[in-house]
């Protein structure tokens, strides 16, 4: 159907139609001619004395007809010659065409392998992001909430943990802000702080490893014990563990998150 719109649209279209009635009617005219002149042509064995004005006169007509069918067949030639190149050129349009949509086509699905790519590789590193998963959340909470609430009925105070965590490490952040939610679930009160680098000054000796946790002595070791504990027996990440006694400060634990090790 589109390829009917566009012959009805084209000029050169209907030039060739015209050129093709027009050279079948000079064949059909020129053809008329020579058949009319043949008949009024007198026998070959009449006296040419006689005859001759009228002899001459459908030789004329003969050779008129004669040109004239040349002349439509000419006509029909060049239409033919017209439909051919105009058939070429549609053809050589066309594959063009098919060899640009096949050229767009392949760019279209090697940009979708190439984003395919990147969605795969941002899905791994999405697997491979650290967080506390519901099992260790709920064990979490079952183990430390005991302390937290007898710790509050003893010193009517809720433990306070500080997290650190670097700015410019987004995996760390997010691990960071999961630790904080599920501790505050625990009944602590959190406290997360994101400085410029946490891992500036680590000694090498802390490769691997996932949090750097310092424990004030100070304050209310059970609590923080309680919290260590809890950490180890449910998984929650390599760590380090180093205590000072500092009473100015009212942390009972402060929990350094470090950039995850590839």
């Amino acid at each position: 159907m589109n390829l009917l719109l566009k012959l009805r649209a084209s000029p050169w279209f209907w030039a060739d139609i015209l050129l093709s009635i027009s050279g079948g009617v000079i064949v059909y005219w020129g053809l008329s001619i020579e058949k009319k002149a043949e008949k009024m042509m007198p026998p070959a064995d009449f006296r040419p004395d006689i005859f001759e004005d009228v002899v001459n006169l459908q030789k004329s007509e003969l050779e008129r007809g004669w040109r004239i069918l040349m002349t439509g067949i000419v006509v029909e030639v060049v239409a033919a010659l017209g439909i051919s190149v105009i058939s070429g050129l549609e053809i050589a349009d066309l594959t063009d065409k098919a060899a640009s949509a096949i050229e767009r086509t392949a760019l279209v699905e090697s940009n979708n392998l190439v984003l395919r790519s990147k969605v795969v590789a941002l899905e791994e590193k999405e697997a491979q992001r650290r967080t506390i998963t519901t099992p260790q959340e709920t064990n979490l909470i079952n183990f430390l909430q005991p302390f937290s609430k007898a710790n509050f009925k003893a010193n009517n105070t809720v433990g306070k943990v500080r997290i650190i965590v670097s700015m410019l490490d987004s995996e760390a952040v997010g691990y960071a802000v999961r630790l904080g939610e599920v501790l505050g679930k625990c009944g602590f009160h959190t406290d997360i702080s994101e400085i410029m680098n946490v891992n500036v000054g680590l000694s090498p000796q802390l490769n691997g490893v996932g949090m750097s946790i310092s424990v004030n002595d100070s304050k209310n070791p059970i609590l923080s014990g309680a919290l260590l504990d809890a950490f180890r027996s449910f998984d929650i990440q390599p760590m380090i563990v180093k205590t000072n006694a500092d009473d100015s400060s009212d942390v009972i634990l402060e929990i350094n998150v470090l950039h995850k090790q590839e």
